[in-house]
């Protein structure tokens, strides 16, 4: 799992309105979930846009990600 996420994402914060009841669980970046997954990878970059994977950090970090994956 890689989840490569801005710390300013307007779509996955806690504090959106459209996450209704489940606005608890969610800590923006899915930790909780893959917590104890020891090849799940947490990417954040911060003040990212939502369209991050044009930037070369997030570009650097899947590459990184797939070539362990391939290699493992």
């Amino acid at each position: 799992v890689l989840n490569v996420i801005s710390t300013d994402d307007p779509y996955f914060r806690p504090d959106n309105p459209w996450h209704g009841d489940a606005k608890q669980l969610l800590d923006g970046h899915a930790a909780a979930l893959v917590k104890g997954n020891r090849k799940a990878v947490i990417v954040l970059l911060s003040g990212a846009p939502h369209t991050l994977y044009n930037l070369s950090p997030a570009r650097n970090a899947t590459q990184a990600f797939l070539g362990e994956l391939l290699q493992g």
